[in-house]
């Protein structure tokens, strides 16, 4: 049987996103999961990426797969 859930461990991926300056900003990022087609990442309130997800809404993530 195949889960439609998947957790990954540390370190997972990394999260590119863009400041209001127009900036990369790159995160890595340890806690994510997937539930069907849903993402869920966990980062902290007070993160670059999390004020630059709020603005504007746009993130590349990088999985690094299980080999790694």
């Amino acid at each position: 049987m195949k889960s439609k859930t998947l957790y990954w461990g540390f370190p997972v991926c990394i999260i590119s996103s863009i400041d209001e300056n127009k900036n990369t900003n790159i995160t890595p990022i340890s806690s994510i999961y997937n539930v069907n087609d849903i993402v869920m990442i966990g980062i902290n309130t007070s993160s670059n990426a999390y004020k630059n997800i709020k603005t504007n809404k746009n993130i590349i993530i990088n999985v690094i797969t299980d080999t790694m």
